[in-house]
């Protein structure tokens, strides 16, 4: 009888095949919990709340995320993150938008965290 790959890491086989299944098979139940609990209702409700004023931090915290969270959504969910992207560059805070000054002021868009982790010491 021939198993499946996620089947044979089931029963103790450790190779690259078997292992591969595993590690897709725990992504994608792991994501399917994610969706549960930040849906797409939740999501318009993160939106709102940064274009009222918040900052992410407590615009996540307002659906029971992290500002971690919302960034882990955006790696994955690609309509998820262009969403986002679009909200934080229509509400960045910054007078300098772009700049390490920009990310200090309280600029979330992709330029002013760009230009913050630039500015990091290696």
């Amino acid at each position: 009888m021939v198993y499946a790959d996620v089947s044979r890491w089931r029963q103790g086989d450790r190779d690259d095949s078997a292992r591969a299944a595993h590690n897709a098979e725990i992504t994608s139940w792991r994501r399917s919990l994610r969706e549960a609990e930040f849906d797409v209702d939740d999501h318009e409700i993160l939106f709102a709340q940064l274009r009222a004023g918040l900052r992410l931090s407590e615009a996540a915290a307002v659906v029971g995320q992290t500002t971690n969270g919302v960034y882990g959504r955006a790696r994955w969910d690609p309509e998820f993150r262009d969403k986002l992207e679009q909200v934080l560059a229509e509400t960045c805070r910054a007078e300098i938008c772009g700049t390490a000054s920009g990310a200090r002021q309280g600029g979330h868009c992709a330029p002013c965290r760009a230009a913050h982790r630039s500015g990091r010491a290696t």
